[in-house]
């Protein structure tokens, strides 16, 4: 039952379904209570009228001058760009705090709910990203890729995707990692996370599936996560941070022959030889990738596009970004990005899409209205926010490591420093899958009430079933059981005491 109360009118009340099959619960909402009335705004909408009130423009403020200077105080402006000042720029929002009957209800027991809220050294179950995330998603792309004749061999898309996230949340590198440890299970710890409980997948079943899923859809599944996290405002659309990340092919890093060395071509004819700041580090593909940034503790993937490993950052960062723009994921006003980005055509492409860029130049630039604020830090003076001093514009670019910090797990703990396949298909494959794992635990981490664990890679590692199997013994001697392991060393331990009595 929903109960809406308010001081001045008379109170809503309507019954909902569940009351008739379950027992009656009451939701009550008071409206003079601003958390209240923003939750009924959100959730009945239909069933409350709620007045609309327009939004005044900026540019019609001109009557008063005390509204005009904080205006001018709080706003600057580069050709027409409008962007806060350093103290605003940088400043987010805590999240909110959802509660049990937000998400939770009737998805996990108020028992595991409380243990979550009340241990901050429990890090929830891997179970909770399948049961508070939809992946009916996958189920309707098999349905669409089996009417054109793509075969599975009665295999389920979303099962191998759940032991897909599940060896990468391990850090196991290849597909023979879930095989390797099957028969060392007693039980399969994954059971509740599956849709088919006796399904165990072998390397050559996954390798299969995942060889027939277009890397499109995974994209669009991506994306379809990071709206998501944009409505749960667990992603700001404010700052964006820009960087690369090479990964190694599942090839040579040699020429197979002459012919292959004439043409170019390695194993993998879609690589590219990467060689980054005088390092040689192989054959494979860098992707550029963008960040949203809302403080060094929530720094989440929003786009990224795939390329060789023997790319040019320029364009690779422009081609990126406007299709970062293209994707309607909300308004950025600031792009930060290293100086491999940088050039006079990167700056205006940004300006052009309404975005102030602050990338680092290149030193020596004579043509370039470039100045060291620090040293070695380079930057145009032409592109720096009116208003700001050196110090600002230092202050803002030492948030560019948090996408350093950001990527790093993906080698670290995923131990993704390498693909198993090969091709250009199968390299966005396995760099999305990493993205997805992020947004999935993001969205869970906020709606299990746990938004410190949203960047923590740990986080939903355990599995149900395995933890409750092991913790049996304990609960049995803390319910009065004696198990026969304890009786039978506490039958040894009185033996040799009572030895050592005999021989004084």
């Amino acid at each position: 039952m929903i109960v809406i109360e308010y001081k001045r009118k008379p109170s809503i009340m309507q019954m909902e379904l569940e009351d008739y099959v379950y027992s009656k619960r009451i939701k009550r909402y008071r409206m003079w209570i601003s958390s209240d009335y923003n939750k009924v705004r959100k959730k009945y909408d239909k069933i409350i009228s709620v007045r609309k009130y327009t939004k005044r423009l900026l540019t019609t403020i001109k009557n008063s001058k005390t509204k005009q200077t904080k205006l001018d105080n709080f706003v600057t402006s580069l050709n027409g760009l409008k962007l806060s000042k350093l103290r605003y720029l940088t400043r987010f929002r805590a999240m909110d705090k959802t509660t049990y009957d937000d998400f939770a209800y009737k998805k996990i027991s108020k028992l595991e709910w409380d243990t979550l809220q009340t241990l901050p050294k429990f890090f929830g179950f891997f179970n909770n990203i399948s049961e508070f995330n939809d992946f009916s998603y996958f189920d309707e792309v098999q349905e669409r890729l089996e009417a054109d004749g793509i075969s599975f061999k009665n295999m389920f898309i979303h099962d191998v995707i759940m032991f897909e996230l599940i060896r990468r949340q391990i850090g196991f590198r290849d597909y023979t990692g879930l095989e390797k440890i099957r028969g060392f299970l007693a039980i399969n710890p994954f059971e509740s996370v599956l849709t088919d409980p006796d399904f165990f997948p072998s390397a050559a079943d996954v390798s299969y599936v995942m060889t027939r899923i277009p890397a499109s859809d995974l994209m669009n599944f991506f994306h379809d996560l990071v709206k998501e996290a944009i409505e749960l405002k667990i992603i700001y659309p404010k700052i964006v941070l820009g960087d690369g990340q090479f990964f190694r092919s599942n090839c040579s890093n040699n020429y197979k022959d002459d012919a292959a060395k004439k043409a170019k071509k390695y194993n993998d004819p879609e690589a590219g030889y990467c060689r980054h700041n005088g390092v040689m580090k192989g054959v494979g593909y860098d992707p550029w990738c963008f960040y949203a940034f809302m403080g060094f503790d929530r720094i989440l993937p929003v786009h990224f596009k795939m390329y060789a490993g023997n790319r040019n950052d320029n364009p690779a960062f422009r081609e990126t970004f406007n299709e970062l723009m293209q994707l309607d994921l909300g308004k950025w006003s600031l792009v930060i990005v290293d100086s491999g980005a940088y050039s006079k055509k990167s700056l205006d492409f940004c300006v052009e899409n309404k975005t102030i860029p602050l990338i680092r130049a290149r030193k020596n630039l004579k043509t370039h209205n470039t100045k060291e604020l620090k040293k070695g830090f380079w930057f145009n003076k032409d592109y720096f926010p009116p208003g700001w001093s050196d110090d600002d514009v230092l202050s803002v670019y030492a948030i560019r490591p948090g996408v350093e910090k950001a990527l790093s797990p993906n080698n670290t703990h995923y131990n993704a420093s390498r693909m198993n396949t090969r091709g250009m298909e199968n390299a966005i494959k396995h760099r999305v899958l990493y993205y997805i794992l992020d947004l999935l635990r993001a969205i869970t981490a906020y709606k299990v009430g746990r938004p410190d664990l949203i960047c923590k890679s740990r986080a939903f590692t355990l599995t149900r079933e395995a933890v409750l199997f092991g913790l049996w013994p304990k609960l049995a001697r803390e319910s009065g059981y004696q198990l026969l392991d304890d009786w039978d060393s506490c039958g040894r331990h009185n033996k040799k005491r009572d030895k050592r009595r005999e021989l004084g």
